[in-house]
């Protein structure tokens, strides 16, 4: 039984298939792990771009690489860079709902479904509550193609094993369900484990949120922080200062605009509220 999903498995024999002319087919296979580890990459620098601006793009990409988490999988042969990478493909998605909603869905839809071929319930599960944003903001079509799309990717491991081998579909299931089941409750090891997988990524979070301690306590901030904070969040559906979208930064109609922003659609008329 194959365990940690079967997408990695896929992907690395057929690249060690296609390279095999000029390497041994487990040199080729191996390759898989540095092509997924640059589509890691280049999903994580699109969806931060789109989320928080080109600098972001840049910074994103460098403090992952920078992450003492990733430095052993990223040269491994194993299948959490396959996670690692279609759940960017989510989260750039996520990020392009504002300016793309059936674009968004489909690759919302392609990554979750793919999540769950790399690493099962435990990796889609978390990814799953993705669905929230097109929901919040009534993307109906961007979520049913999420959902679509994403269910008809997910089947294609348990139907091909139906059909294959039926007699391991109920065992499959079963130790898909046991790896989402409670163990062992939270613990200092727990902490220590995540600090030094995030390290040094979680020192700098934290130290941006000391630095903007301030304006955690302003009401208003907190309400445009969370509105922000969402992937391209959009305009409210009525709000007395609803707008569209300005051509210079293409964001949504929230007041104030985002600092990047200079033309002078970004400026509110008089008596104009806030969304």
């Amino acid at each position: 039984m194959v365990r940690g999903g079967t997408l990695y498995h896929w992907l690395a024999a057929m690249v060690g298939t296609v390279l095999g002319s000029i390497l041994p087919f487990h040199e080729g296979a191996r390759m898989a792990a540095a092509l997924l580890g640059g589509l890691f990459f280049v999903g994580l620098a699109a969806a931060a771009r789109r989320m928080f601006g080109r600098e972001a793009g840049w910074a994103a990409p460098l403090l992952a690489i920078g992450t003492l988490g990733l430095l052993v999988p990223m040269h491994e042969a194993q299948p959490t860079t396959t996670i690692l990478a279609t759940i960017t493909a989510v989260y750039w998605g996520a990020a392009r709902l504002a300016e793309h909603p059936k674009t968004a869905g489909l690759l919302m839809g392609a990554g979750l479904g793919a999540t769950f071929l790399a690493g099962g319930l435990i990796a889609v599960l978390p990814t799953l509550t993705l669905l929230a944003i097109p929901l919040w903001r009534r993307h109906w079509l961007a979520t049913t193609a999420a959902v679509g799309l994403g269910t008809a990717i997910a089947l294609a491991w348990p139907v091909t094993l139906a059909l294959a081998h039926p007699e391991h579909l109920a065992g499959w299931w079963a130790n898909e369900l046991a790896t989402i089941a409670p163990r062992n409750p939270l613990s200092l090891a727990h902490v220590e484990w995540l600090g030094w997988f995030a390290w040094p990524v979680l020192l700098i979070a934290a130290w941006m949120v000391w630095r903007g301690r301030r304006r955690l306590t302003a009401r208003r901030w907190r309400f445009r922080r969370l509105v922000q904070s969402l992937p391209c969040a959009g305009c409210w559906p009525t709000s007395p200062g609803r707008r569209p979208p300005c051509r210079c930064c293409r964001r949504s109609c929230y007041w104030p605009r985002p600092a990047a922003c200079t033309c002078d659609e970004a400026r509110p008329t008089p008596g104009t509220g806030s969304a």
